[in-house]
């Protein structure tokens, strides 16, 4: 005996757990059926959601399904090449052989390779580089021999500038020393007249 299992109601606003149960039954969507064996598993998974389906007996012997030692034993392990030494040896020696072979090919190339030749750009550029250094050489001005005479005479220069600048600071000192002593006598002066005419109108005010 086997379980036909039919879908009436939408699986929408139910329980996660009823939503679940529905999918592992193979179902989703009304209208979808499947056929399941007959055993407590399926009977307590159509008990959660009976109220969505539509149940019907059906006639059939079970699936067999192998069990899991069965299976592990069916499954068959891809074959190990055995290699023996010999071979080894062998494989080991043919690498070699090619490295040794391509390390030749390549020493042999870079002697027989000559230096690539240079583009017509390349040309214009070193004769443009060598041509600018040549101006500069040209144009960069020769350094003047100085002589014994020039020297002396520049040593007198700087002496009397130094004359110079020391007389022109002596003048300036005394120049300001001078304003200083004028600008003290006028002060004595103005504060002599203020004194006088503060005493005058007190002894005019006595007379009376």
């Amino acid at each position: 005996m086997r379980l036909k299992v039919t879908q009436i109601r939408s699986t929408i606003g139910r329980k996660e757990n009823q939503k679940r149960t529905a999918v592992a039954l193979g179902l989703g969507k009304i209208g979808r059926s499947r056929v399941h064996d007959d055993n407590p598993v399926i009977r307590g998974m159509i008990q959660t959601v009976i109220h969505l389906l539509k149940v019907e007996e059906v006639e059939g012997d079970p699936v067999k399904r192998p069990s899991r030692k069965k299976a592990e034993k069916i499954v068959e392990k891809p074959a190990v090449k055995k290699t023996t030494k010999k071979a080894e040896e062998t494989t080991e020696a043919k690498a070699e052989s090619k490295q040794t072979a391509a390390k030749e090919e390549v020493s042999e190339k870079a002697v027989t390779e000559k230096p690539a030749k240079k583009t017509k750009k390349v040309v214009e550029k070193e004769t443009k580089t060598t041509s600018q250094k040549t101006n500069v050489e040209k144009k960069a001005p020769a350094t003047k021999k100085v002589t014994p005479k020039k020297e002396s005479a520049k040593k007198e220069t700087s002496e009397l500038t130094a004359e110079a600048k020391k007389e022109t600071s002596k003048q300036k000192e005394a120049t300001s020393k001078e304003t200083s002593k004028q600008t003290e006598a006028a002060k004595k002066e103005t504060t002599v007249k203020k004194k006088t005419e503060k005493a005058a109108p007190k002894k005019a005010s006595e007379k009376k």
